[in-house]
């Protein structure tokens, strides 16, 4: 069995070792008896709420082990400071990576060369190629009949099923989030069926297509749109691009910019 040590929101960090027997620990300063899993006690009703609404996830994010970890106040992710990396904790509330880029995407809104909108017509594509032969078991969500202890590891569980339904109704903010969503499944892959099985093997390569998928979207959201549609003329048509003067073998062209990086582009009027 996993065992835990997990930090709750407003309270005294909870100190559990990393052993099956009954240990004392301190809480809000008192002192409890733990064995298995952490069982948090509250002494006020407000935080025994709060912490119902969101429940963190107990395997880090970045190398799904178990240990001393850093919750973000948006997710449910959880972090060693290390794999973040931080040299301390922090002392205020801290967000995650991935709830802070999506601050940042929320912040540019339509203005993105992405926005939410679009992305709900591009999204259906994507995860048909995600959804290869193959990956059937990762279609719906696990239920106790399939895997009767699932849920005493997986806290955060998700499926392409439900990451379809969320694009249809256009939850997804940019395709970043999107990425983000989805390696849960491969996430919660390595923690039930561990790094080396079959499945885990299968869920890294729907994350890659993911990545792979997201990427060409953010390239360039026309291109992809009209890839995926049928007519054969699609590379021909025009899009919006900004046109720079390319260099190969001496020979010079106009060619439309994907990827701007200002150290190498000479923006001359």
């Amino acid at each position: 069995k996993q065992w835990y040590q997990r930090r709750v929101r407003g309270e005294m960090e909870v100190d559990v070792e990393d052993s099956p027997t009954t240990s004392p620990v301190k809480q809000n300063g008192m002192v409890v008896e733990v064995a298995g899993p952490v069982v948090i006690q509250y002494k006020d009703k407000k935080n025994r709420e709060k912490d119902k609404k969101m429940k963190n996830d107990c395997y880090c994010w970045i190398c799904h082990h178990t240990g001393n970890m850093l919750c973000c106040e948006r997710c449910p992710r959880v972090f060693h400071i290390k794999c973040v990396p931080l040299t301390e904790e922090p002392d205020e509330d801290w967000i995650c990576p991935c709830c802070a880029h999506l601050e940042e995407c929320k912040k540019l809104g339509d203005k993105s060369k992405c926005c939410r909108t679009n992305l709900a017509k591009m999204l259906p594509f994507a995860l048909d190629r995600m959804s290869s032969s193959g990956t059937e078991a990762f279609q719906q969500p696990v239920t106790t009949e399939v895997a009767p202890n699932y849920f005493d590891f997986v806290h955060y569980p998700m499926d392409m099923g439900t990451i379809r339904q969320k694009a249809k109704a256009g939850v997804w903010q940019c395709t970043q989030h999107f990425l983000d969503n989805s390696r849960w499944i491969l996430h919660n892959c390595i923690i039930f069926n561990g790094g080396k099985s079959r499945l885990t093997a299968l869920a890294r390569t729907v994350y890659n297509v993911c990545q792979h998928e997201m990427l060409e979207i953010s390239l360039c959201p026309d291109c992809f749109l009209n890839s995926c549609n049928a007519d054969k003329d699609w590379f021909t048509r025009p899009v919006k691009r900004l046109i720079v003067w390319c260099g190969l073998n001496c020979e010079v062209f106009p060619s439309g910019l994907l990827k701007c990086c200002s150290d190498k582009v000479n923006r001359s009027t």
